[in-house]
């Protein structure tokens, strides 16, 4: 499987996500803020597995979708603010992951040889 379609699965999985938080929240019984962003961090350290020896730009390419996405999907039952706020930390957490992993296999890696 190319990358793009791990990418592209990932991105389904976060949809699937999103619109099952959505559901909750439509029929009033919406998951607590605290298990929704422990979801979010643990979908963003995930995906960040999908892009660990990719470039920066490269990253960042794929993940402008990613944000787009996620701001649309919530939008509807959070408000643009804070639907923008979401994605953009969401594209934040996925780069911050990538680096820190990237550090440790590295570190890890060097320590080996």
């Amino acid at each position: 499987m190319t990358a793009i379609a791990r990418i592209e699965r990932a991105l389904d999985r976060i949809d699937a996500k999103v619109a099952l938080a959505e559901a909750k929240l439509a029929a009033g019984g919406g998951e607590s803020d605290g298990k929704f962003i422990d979801r979010c961090v643990a979908s963003a350290a995930d995906m960040a597995l999908l892009f660990v020896g990719a470039s920066q730009e490269q990253m960042f390419a794929h993940l402008v979708t990613v944000r787009e996405r996620m701001k649309v999907r919530l939008e509807g039952s959070l408000g643009t603010e804070v639907a923008t706020s979401i994605a953009e930390s969401f594209v934040a957490t996925v780069a911050r992951c990538k680096v820190e992993i990237e550090r440790v296999t590295v570190g890890n890696s060097e320590a080996t040889q």
